[in-house]
This record gives structure tokens, C-alpha cells and sequence, in this order.
């Protein structure tokens, strides 16, 4: 399962981040990642049309907006680049201020007071690049909303409209108009307003992105660890807090790359790091050996030998915690290439946390697409094999029904995405069992064809090798 909108969160050495200040920025990126902190992530999809603010909601990935009056933030797209500035977080279409970047095919920027309404002030020139990331920040406050250029709040500034009389207590992000594009924005000062220009100049180069090795549509968590020689932190970071829902999944694909020792601390409470808990360590013991403890330092319940991690390029693990049983893995399918299981498990998990120890740091990317649900199982060609509790819920859904003599039969339409060539499963809500699955409108070059490529199986669709569409589906509920 690999990567829309994007969520990243990472762990900072003390010489990449300090305090409220940016500081030594040519270090915070590696491989297109930025990795001082932590940082939201949102991969947006090429939309032909106009935007899509619903599709992520930063207020429920751990953006405390209302506590803050300004942001900066790192994109990268062809061209329009739209920020949503709310009153209600839920409402889209009142007290709200557009912000357009790189619009008019990447020739005008514009701040408007209600979507597609008429420009209060703009930019002309080219401001976007596909390939490579801008830093552009924006404020509110004092009644005014500004937007710059650079990681600097209030430096470059290129746009200002002082018309807000309302708070702000919602943030959207959206690419469209023929782009996609992608928006970091760094969590390390999302509690306290950004720094302004009288502290640092923007000395970020942009040559240190590249391309995600993970960039991929949906959100994910990304703490990048700083080095510990000695043991691991598990304090540091509560993914709970930043938008996983731990306690509603049973299991957990993972992408991570250190030298040694990626600790995964599960917890039966989230703020209890020494009871009812399983420590999990990957790469231990100078990368030679991986274990399963009951307790942090406990005895060894299971082991796996070998080299596993990488210093070099991220790897996909996975975890998952169901009938008493955890089990560990390798790859991005929860339930293949298995390593390790230990079958002891007489509590619910509500928390998890990961660090890095002895020696090494190192990066931890965690996909939020699936979060709510759990990630489908490696027997996926098989209908007898599917796990439907490890399935990611469907998007952008329409339904309408009749009833017949024994079961009631309905239809909707859902867009299901295969992003990276990916095995992806799609939920239908309320389905007992699907029918058929009619092919309504292809979006990928890759070729979608039944039972090859996309198919159904029990109560959800799935789609694989690159194809992306919308699908009418036939259900009974």
C-alpha cells in the first residue's frame, strides 16, 4: 500500500530545529523529505477541475489552527496552489478567505473572500515549480491576511488584504486545474505562531528536495528520530495526537530507515509506557537481530536474525495486533513475509509510539490513508482470502437503491485508486455483498480491466497495477 494529501511527522537533532526558529534549513531535507520536527504531508491528486477542500482536514491531523495566527509551509505543483482559510473548520463556503498560489497557469495569485469570488488583491508571476519545493507562508492577524514567499513569516510579502473580521479556526489545502502538487507544513511551531523576518533570513536551498521515495496520494505521519547513543525515547511523539486513530485499526504498514534499533512501543494506555505494553525492536543488536518484549528491556518472546534495516533507503514493515496474537513483518502487505509473532496479547491496544536508540537515528513514515480501518492482507487475489476489516474506506461515494423480493439492492458510485501500482482495497459502505462493479470513468494511463486490475470481492472493490477510476458498484445491504 503506497501513497493525495500526505501526513509526515519526524524527530529533530537539536542542530536542525531550536525553538521557534528555523535554523541551518539546508539540513532539515533528505530526500525530498523535510526532517527537522515534525511536518504534515498532503500529496494532492491532478484534479482537471476545480479544487477539493474536503479531502483533508489538517485541525483533525494534529494542526492546532485556532492557536495560532500564521503558517508556513513548502509546496510544490504546476500550478494553483489553493489555501482555505476558515471560520468553521466545516463550513466551506461561509467567513471563509481563498488563497490562490501560481493560479492563471502559474502567471497570477489572488486572495478572494469566498470561493471563485472576485480578487481583493494579486500577484502577477510565475511562483510555482513542478519541480522543485517553494516556501510561502501565510498570516492572519490584526484583521489582515498577508502571504509571502519564503519560510520567514512576514518576509517577502506579496500579497494583503485587511478585511477579516472573523477567526480562524480552519485551514484547507487543495491543488487543481489540471496540477497536483504536494504541501508540507512543518509542526514544529504549530503551537506558537512562526517565526517572523526579524529573526532569520530564508536561507533554505532548494536543491536539497528531491522526489519522495514515498510520494503518494492519501496522508501520512512522518518523525524522522534524532540520534540517541543511548537507549530510545518514546515521549518525544504521540501519534495519537497527530491523527492516528490507533485504537480503531489492528494492524500498521510502515515505511522506516536507520542504521540499527526502530523501536515500536505498543500500548494498552497511551501515557503508559511501562505496563501492558509491546516493545518491538527492528534492526537491534547492530541491525542483526529483531524481537517482540512484553515490557521495555523485557526478555525475548521471539526473534528474527539478519541484516533487515537500511541507512540508505526506506524500507516497508508492518505490525499487526488481533486475536491475541502480534505479528511482525516485512513489505507494505499486513499479513506477508511475516517475521516474528508472539501470541501472549490480553489487552486492547490505544497507543503506539516509535523511536530510534543506541547509536542511530532514522525516519519513520506512516500512512494515515487507512487509518481508519485496517490494511488489507497479503491473500488479496484470493475472494476466500479477503480480510474486509483490513480495507481502507471508499471516497467521493453517490448511492441509490430499490428494493427487491429478498435483499435490497442498491448502487454507488465510488472512486478507488491503485496510486504506485499498488494493491488498494476500497470499502462500500453498508454493503453485505457486492453484485457487480461496472467501470464508469478511467483516470489513469494504466489500463483498468475486471478481475486484472480492478474486481470486488465480499463488501468492498479493489483495484492494482495503476488503475484509478470510478466505479458503479451493485450491492445487496
Amino acid at each position: 500500500m503506497k501513497f493525495a494529501l500526505v501526513v509526515v511527522i519526524t524527530f529533530v537533532t537539536p542542530s536542525c530545529y531550536e525553538g521557534t526558529d528555523l535554523v541551518n534549513k539546508d539540513r532539515c531535507f533528505e530526500d525530498g523529505r523535510y526532517v527537522c520536527g515534525r511536518s504534515l504531508t498532503y500529496n494532492c491528486p491532478v484534479r482537471s477541475g476545480e479544487v477539493d477542500y474536503r479531502q483533508f482536514n489538517p485541525c483533525n491531523d494534529g494542526l492546532k489552527i485556532n492557536t495560532i495566527t500564521s503558517l508556513a509551509f513548502l509546496t510544490k505543483g504546476k500550478n494553483d496552489a489553493h489555501i482555505l482559510l476558515q471560520n468553521n473548520a466545516n463550513d466551506f463556503d461561509n467567513n471563509v478567505v481563498e488563497i490562490v498560489i501560481g493560479g492563471w497557469g502559474n502567471t497570477k495569485s489572488v486572495i478572494r473572500n469566498k470561493q471563485q469570488g472576485p480578487p481583493l488583491c494579486s500577484y502577477e508571476g510565475n511562483i510555482l515549480s513542478s519541480s522543485s519545493f517553494q516556501w510561502f507562508w501565510v498570516s492572519w492577524n490584526g484583521g489582515c491576511v498577508k502571504v509571502g514567499k519564503g519560510s520567514t513569516v512576514g518576509g517577502s510579502q506579496i500579497m494583503q488584504w485587511c478585511g477579516l473580521n472573523y477567526n480562524i479556526n480552519g485551514i484547507r489545502f487543495s491543488y487543481g486545474y489540471g496540477s497536483g502538487g504536494t504541501f508540507i507544513i512543518p509542526f514544529s511551531t504549530h503551537s506558537s505562531p512562526h517565526h517572523d523576518s526579524s529573526k532569520t533570513s530564508d536561507t533554505m536551498s532548494h536543491s536539497h528536495f528531491g522526489t519522495s521515495k514515498s510520494s503518494h496520494n492519501g496522508r501520512s505521519l512522518t518523525y524522522n528520530c534524532p540520534v540517541r547513543s543511548g537507549g530510545v525515547d518514546y515521549r518525544q511523539f504521540n501519534p495519537c495526537n497527530d491523527g492516528l486513530k490507533i485504537n480503531t485499526i489492528t494492524s500498521l504498514a510502515f515505511q522506516t530507515k536507520g542504521n540499527n534499533d526502530a523501536h515500536i512501543l505498543l500500548q494498552n494506555n497511551a501515557n503508559d509506557f511501562d505496563n501492558k505494553v509491546v516493545e518491538i525492536v527492528i534492526g537491534g543488536w547492530s541491525n542483526t537481530k529483531s524481537v517482540i518484549r512484553n515490557q521495555q528491556q523485557g526478555p525475548l518472546l521471539c526473534s528474527y536474525e539478519g541484516n533487515i534495516l537500511s541507512g540508505s533507503s526506506f524500507r516497508w514493515f508492518w505490525v499487526s495486533w488481533s486475536s491475541g496474537c502480534v505479528k511482525v513483518g516485512k513489505g507494505s502487505t499486513v499479513g506477508g513475509s511475516q517475521i516474528m509473532q508472539w501470541c501472549g496479547l490480553n489487552y486492547n491496544i490505544n497507543g503506539i509510539r516509535f523511536s530510534y536508540g543506541y547509536g542511530s537515528g532514522g525516519t519513520f513514515i506512516i500512512p494515515l490513508s487507512t487509518h481508519s480501518s485496517s490494511h488489507h492482507s497479503s491473500s488479496h487475489h484470493s475472494s476466500s482470502h479477503h480480510d474486509t476489516s483490513k480495507s481502507s474506506k471508499a471516497s467521493g461515494t453517490s448511492e441509490h437503491s430499490h428494493s427487491s423480493s429478498t435483499k435490497s439492492r442498491k448502487y454507488v458510485t465510488i472512486d478507488c485508486d491503485s496510486w504506485n501500482f499498488e494493491y488498494q482495497v476500497c470499502n462500500v459502505p453498508g454493503a453485505k455483498s457486492i453484485n457487480n462493479v461496472r467501470l464508469t470513468e478511467q483516470r489513469s494511463k494504466s489500463e483498468c480491466k475486471l478481475n486484472s486490475s480492478f474486481g470486488f470481492d465480499g463488501d468492498h472493490i479493489w483495484v492494482n497495477k495503476g488503475c484509478r477510476g470510478r466505479f458503479n458498484v451493485c450491492y445487496h445491504s
